[in-house]
């Protein structure tokens, strides 16, 4: 433990002099050292940058950044589950959300209510995750949009359109259907192949 803490020593005073980084490994390291030394980079906004782009879960470790729309933006991008460090007021900032759904329908769920009323949002959502379409507002239920991705991303979501247009859209159910079977298959092949190299090399 004493040698870790001579190497971490050394390593942040050559990192501190030079500033200069090999890889986002280095920068995450060194950031972790300079937080348990003072305050200082926490407070810079260049090091915020740097962090979250890394790292995006490094927001937790911001406060001063958790209501910087760039900042937050960052490290959403970079990892979607740092949306929880957001402050108050970015819990209802759109951008932040429509990307974060985009890459991951089903933070949909837990989403301020006023941005779940957001069309181009549920879209979004649905056509990542088209299981979701079952949580939207019943008037975003009929938007023929949102009906069309979540079915062409999920065939089962018909089910929870309409009854009186649900007709409309048995043809794409059809053909989604077909493309959506022959997923589950790709994917069921791929798992067993992942299951069987994991035996060949255990």
């Amino acid at each position: 433990m004493e040698n870790q803490d001579k190497q971490n020593e050394t390593f942040y005073e050559e990192m501190n002099k030079n500033i200069t980084f090999k890889n986002a490994s280095e920068l995450t390291h060194f950031l972790r050292l300079a937080l348990s030394k003072d305050d200082t980079y926490t407070s810079s906004i260049y090091f915020a940058r740097q962090m979250v782009s890394s790292e995006g879960l490094f927001l937790q470790n911001l406060p001063k950044f958790q209501d910087d729309e760039d900042i937050v933006f960052l490290a959403v991008n970079q990892d979607g589950s740092a949306l929880q460090f957001r402050s108050e007021r970015l819990k209802k900032d759109r951008r932040i959300a429509l990307k974060r759904v985009s890459n991951n329908g089903i933070i949909y769920r837990s989403l301020d209510e006023s941005l779940k009323r957001d069309p181009e949002i549920a879209k979004s959502a649905v056509s990542r995750f088209g299981e979701i379409f079952k949580f939207i507002p019943e008037d975003l239920k009929r938007n023929d949009l949102i009906i069309k991705s979540a079915i062409k991303n999920y065939p089962y979501a018909i089910n929870e359109v309409p009854n009186y247009i649900r007709n409309k859209y048995t043809e794409l159910f059809i053909a989604s259907m077909e493309d959506y079977e022959e997923k589950i298959l790709q994917e069921s092949k791929k798992n067993k192949r992942t299951e069987e190299l994991h035996y060949e090399f255990n």
